[in-house]
């Protein structure tokens, strides 16, 4: 790793010793004496830069859009500090939109829980329910779309990668637009508060304790949710519907995997099974979204990819390839093709270390990994 101090010239920002870095603030703590840690800031920029610089930072995880009239008068400042295999970070920022696509999803293939505490502002629509403006937390999982926008605000965020969370939770599928409140958030929300205190004195011996004491409270918080009606939807919902999910999960590539059958297995009838799923489109819609986003998983992993485009639509219940194709293409915006071509377009090390107030990026696509 490349020395600390920082010198500011005419020039820009360069690490002494090191190689010359891009106008960014820049602060990295030595790896020797405590976690890694590294500060992003638009503050050095010239304020027209300062937007398109925090937009093309922030995509490694979301899209973001802003108002013209508040992208001409930006600021954005994220502080992450890597605690083992986890990634905490410090946001404060300005009103925008924030999305993750199926194509954004399919390309990053980033697959986190995301906990986030807002300390201030952070007006929140989530699917058109507003929360806040303080001191709420919310849950978000990176393996599925969003489309969110918040007011000025600073939060805290706690990024788990899902290996190491889902396993601990009773409903790891039913985490996404989760908003904690209660004693069960006044817990999760001092422990990041003590995280965040914690933070500029850990060092590597004790961050693997903290982040497996970490990721334990957070899965007890979480189980102790009440799920169906924290998630505020507004429509009906049922206990049993993660009885069903697993259920569907369990025959998803059963050739009468239908209505009838899930509603007779599970003791429910027709209608009611309706209505339990209509969030998600009808029991159709979900069936044929699970098995898609199985099919999208064979076609990543390349220990399958001797596996036949044909076999693949044949087990996500299509009879021929051109109707697969067409309905993969509309849920992911990708083609299947295209897919199983992929890439993952991943900040390298090199250019992580290059580019240290930007290392955040880096850690986002490796946590667990290279933690």
């Amino acid at each position: 790793m490349f020395p600390t101090k920082i010198i500011k010239s005419s020039k820009g920002v360069r690490a002494e010793g090191g190689p010359r870095m891009d106008r960014l603030h820049k602060t990295e703590t030595d790896d020797r004496q405590g976690v890694p840690r590294s500060i992003f800031s638009v503050a050095d920029l010239p304020q027209i830069e300062r937007f398109d610089a925090w937009k093309d930072s922030i995509a490694s995880i979301f899209d973001v859009e802003a108002e013209k009239e508040i992208a001409s008068n930006f600021h954005a400042t994220l502080e992450a500090t890597l605690i083992g295999p986890l990634l905490f970070a410090r946001t404060a920022t300005c009103r925008q939109s924030w999305s993750r696509s199926p194509r954004r999803i399919a390309l990053d293939g980033m697959d986190h829980y995301l906990i986030q505490y807002f300390e201030r502002g952070g007006h929140l629509d989530i699917e058109g329910v507003q929360h806040g403006p303080n001191g709420y937390i919310v849950v978000f999982d990176l393996s599925r779309p969003l489309a969110n926008t918040t007011s000025d605000f600073c939060n805290f965020s706690l990024l788990i990668p899902r290996p190491l969370l889902a396993a601990q939770l009773e409903r790891p599928d039913e985490m996404h637009n989760l908003v904690v409140t209660g004693v069960v958030g006044s817990l999760l929300r001092h422990h990041i508060l003590t995280l965040q205190a914690l933070s500029g004195s850990l060092d590597i011996a004790s961050s693997d304790r903290v982040s497996e004491a970490t990721i334990g409270l957070v899965a007890a918080c979480l189980n102790g949710v009440d799920v169906d009606s924290a998630l505020r939807d507004g429509s009906p919902s049922y206990a049993g519907i993660v009885q069903i999910k697993h259920f569907i999960d369990a025959h998803l590539h059963s050739e009468n995997l239908t209505a009838d059958r899930i509603a007779r297995q599970n003791g429910v009838s027709r209608s009611k099974l309706y209505t339990m799923f209509e969030r998600h489109g009808g029991v159709a819609a979900y069936i044929r979204g699970r098995r898609l986003q199985h099919a999208f998983h064979t076609l990543r992993d390349p220990t399958r990819r001797h596996r036949s485009l044909y076999d693949v639509a044949l087990e996500a219940g299509y009879n021929n390839d051109a109707a697969f194709c067409r309905a993969f293409k509309n849920h992911f915006e990708l083609t299947p093709g295209e897919v199983r071509r992929l890439r993952r377009a991943r900040p390298s090390a090199e250019e992580a270390i290059a580019n240290a107030s930007r290392r955040y990026e880096h850690w986002l696509h490796h946590l667990g990994a290279t933690a």
